[in-house]
């Protein structure tokens, strides 16, 4: 079954643009405005993501993850004319999803995030990306995290801040590498191992080189709603990124 992506998620068409190479797309989507039916939401996820909902304990987290995977499903459903619940995902060793080459032969590349009510989702060919969004809120032990999972120089940086400013650099930072890491299929275990300290210091909005990398890479952090940082991580040549939302 073919689904109006647009009005399922409340975006206008041109809010779908075509996928051209080397154009990052890239959406947030507030859940809350969305009218998904339960009944449509669980025909679109796999049996595998069913089964995965289900062992969530708390009902809202269920919720979370089978809204945001039937999100990503109609998404891809768009620009790969097929089916939602046809799409095929193999995952990584540390679990982060892809198409099968054969499914699209220019090599469309995907990434996901949620959290609270807010979810982003971004596409790209031929090559990777990566998203994440994280609510700014308060942490304790602050720098105690940053010592124990970021590298040396990314503490002595932290350490040179003011305490009033640390908090908000550490979600910049945090996100930023996340959705390194993701596109990388790394995961946080990978934390230690890279330093994007200039690319968290970035202004919001600013597509921003990484160095010291064999391969070019570049992020861009925004601002979202209710104090929300996200951050998308491109692989390779960029010729434009395009960020819409509900």
């Amino acid at each position: 079954m073919i689904y109006d992506v647009a009005s399922l998620l409340n975006l206008s068409p041109e809010m779908l643009p075509g996928l051209q190479p080397n154009h990052a797309l890239v959406w947030w989507i507030d859940r809350r405005r969305l009218t998904l039916p339960a009944e449509m939401v669980q025909t679109l996820l796999s049996v595998e993501e069913q089964q995965r909902g289900d062992r969530f304990k708390f009902p809202a987290d269920r919720d979370r993850y089978r809204t945001s995977r039937a999100i990503l499903r109609l998404l891809l459903s768009h620009y790969l004319s097929c089916p939602p619940d046809h799409i095929p995902f193999h995952y990584s060793p540390t679990g982060k999803p892809s198409l099968p080459l054969s499914y699209h032969p220019m090599g469309l590349q995907f990434n996901l995030s949620h959290a609270g009510p807010m979810s982003l989702y971004g596409v790209m060919m031929p090559n990777r990306i990566g998203v994440d969004l994280e609510p700014q809120r308060h942490v304790s032990q602050l720098h105690s995290i940053i010592k124990t999972q970021f590298s040396p120089k990314i503490a002595a940086k932290f350490r040179q801040l003011a305490p009033d400013d640390a908090p908000a650099y550490f979600f910049r930072l945090w996100t930023v590498t996340e959705a390194y890491l993701k596109a990388t299929g790394q995961g946080l275990a990978g934390l230690a191992t890279v330093n994007l300290w200039e690319n968290a210091i970035a202004p919001f909005g600013s597509l921003t080189p990484v160095t010291g990398l064999p391969q070019p890479w570049s992020t861009l952090l925004f601002e979202m709603p209710e104090s929300t940082v996200g951050a998308i991580a491109l692989e390779g040549k960029v010729t434009k990124v395009t960020i819409c939302n509900n």
